[in-house]
């Protein structure tokens, strides 16, 4: 599922159902089996949908789906500008989803990440890797070094970048998270998961089996839940003051305010919950629970 500004999406069966603000259906599209996830431009003008061997690329301007074949490619993400970014091998490439030709971009790369205007990834020298970022419209011009001195076990990451350009390397290897400063900051070790919303700057990860959210300004993580096993069905509402998460059958909602005695509220009943997203723009709860959507809205 997707939970965005100006789009709402979801897969049911072998169909897409595009949801406008009061999560009434507005276009369904036909797409394969399989289907697993759905990532968003950042201008929410185009949709990539993946799975197991498949690969259906959206264009939300025109209303049409394009079946796509993209072998040994991989991280595969849509960018502004109607074309797909991926990595092949250690080499990153553009594909355009119209005859699925790709092109070199950038070689001995590791990771990468794209922003609403740039392009974030880690590349390696004789030594190590560096983190480095370039405008999306000149990749072949200027770049900015942000990191240096990275150590291979930290290389196959994610790169996790706010609206306000705070950076978090999530390595995948030695499952630690970093901070990015001019050298990495680690935050935590053992980390299982991770779920990341560019939009609202909130990071929720499960570690040392706990449930935390992480705080980009002042650098610290809190407490959720010291059970940590419910980090797929999770989401922070800053707005709010509250997170959510499903533990025992139930949605429930912990204020994050911990100074004091800390409300918590049972909200829902669920059976297999699949996803939860916080809308911020109209502050509803947005539970997939096996095969139903169900809203909750939070005043």
């Amino acid at each position: 599922m997707y939970v965005g500004q100006s789009v709402r999406a979801y897969v049911q069966e072998a169909n897409l159902i595009l949801l406008d603000s009061g999560y009434n259906s507005t276009k369904t599209f036909a797409i394969p089996a399989g289907i697993n996830r759905i990532t968003a431009s950042a201008n929410e003008r185009y949709l990539l949908l993946t799975g197991t061997n498949q690969t259906v690329w959206i264009n939300l301007d025109t209303n049409t789906a394009t079946a796509l074949v993209l072998a040994n490619t991989a991280n595969l993400a849509p960018g502004n500008a109607g074309v797909i970014y991926g990595l092949r091998g250690q080499v990153l490439v553009t594909i355009d989803p119209q005859t699925s030709v790709s092109s070199p971009l950038l070689s001995s790369i590791s990771a990468f990440s794209l922003t609403d205007d740039g392009l974030y990834f880690l590349q390696k020298n004789d030594v190590d890797y560096s983190l480095i970022t370039t405008s999306l419209a000149a990749t072949t011009g200027a770049q900015q070094t942000l990191a240096t001195h990275i150590p291979a076990s930290a290389a196959t990451a994610e790169i996790l970048v706010t609206q306000n350009k705070n950076i978090i390397l999530h390595s995948l290897t030695s499952r630690e998270l970093y901070k990015v400063n001019t050298q990495l900051e680690n935050i935590v070790t053992n980390v299982n998961a991770v779920v990341f919303d560019s939009r609202l700057s909130s990071l929720v990860y499960s570690a040392n089996g706990e449930l935390n959210w992480y705080d980009y300004n002042t650098n610290q993580s809190h407490l959720i839940t010291r059970s940590g096993d419910m980090l797929t069905t999770s989401a922070i509402a800053p707005t709010v003051g509250y997170a959510f998460y499903t533990q025992n059958s139930k949605v429930v909602g912990l204020e994050l305010d911990s100074r004091d005695r800390q409300n918590r509220y049972d909200l829902a009943n669920v059976v297999d919950p699949q996803n939860l997203f916080w809308d911020e723009y109209t502050n509803t709860l947005v539970l997939r629970d096996k095969d139903s959507l169900k809203l909750l809205p939070v005043r």
